[in-house]
């Protein structure tokens, strides 16, 4: 989680070349428990493509992240 006043962004990081929307039901749960207070979430893995997983969660490659 990082914190920025009131607003929480969840971010996980998986090793996988690959990441699917059902690898996500926990943030999805998240988001949907705490709408206000987190808007949308990030999964950093270690695959080549930018993925939408869900409405509010994007998977995102690690080298873009790192470098």
């Amino acid at each position: 989680m990082i914190e920025a006043g009131r607003r929480l962004l969840p971010v996980e990081v998986k090793s996988g070349q690959r990441v699917r929307p059902k690898d996500v039901a926990g943030m999805e749960a998240f988001l949907e428990e705490h709408p206000k207070r987190g808007p949308f979430g990030v999964v950093v893995h270690g695959g080549e493509e930018v993925v939408l997983l869900s409405e509010k969660i994007v998977g995102v490659p690690q080298r873009l992240v790192w470098g």
